[in-house]
């Protein structure tokens, strides 16, 4: 898996990847998830994507999410992407289980792993009250 280098090498205007950012952390932070990161996979990442193509992402949690938390946020990140003209393929799914299922071949992890893009990463760097900062890429 890649960092994402910039929007030239996906071929696209920053202004959706900006929103599939500002929205999900914005969701995350108001439920009280912790994002380790984001990924986009699928034909946008790899850059053979058509005007229609729908928008593969992988959020990738600290912790496992109870059920209801789980529900409540796919649908809020999910009606508010489409509000905003980005349709989607939401995969979540906690790193532990990530870091196992990546390596199954024909596993949706494993092609979030192999192709995709990290769009969004939780920094190592504290801030001054000792927190986490999150981090654009």
């Amino acid at each position: 898996m890649k960092e994402f280098r910039g929007y030239r090498e996906l071929k696209m205007s920053k202004k959706p990847i900006s929103l599939i950012q500002n929205i999900i952390v914005d969701k995350a932070s108001k439920e009280g998830i912790i994002i380790d990161r984001i990924i986009l996979f699928g034909s946008r990442a790899r850059g053979n994507y058509r005007r229609e193509s729908d928008w593969d992402i992988a959020i990738i949690t600290n912790n496992k999410l109870e059920k209801s938390t789980f529900w409540d946020f796919y649908i809020t990140v999910k009606r508010e992407l489409t509000k905003n003209g980005i349709p989607t393929d939401i995969i979540i799914i906690p790193k532990s289980t990530f870091e196992k299922k990546k390596k199954i071949i024909g596993n949706v992890a494993y092609y979030a792993n192999k192709e995709g893009k990290i769009i969004w990463k939780k920094s190592s760097k504290k801030s001054e009250d000792g927190l986490e900062k999150p981090m654009m890429i």
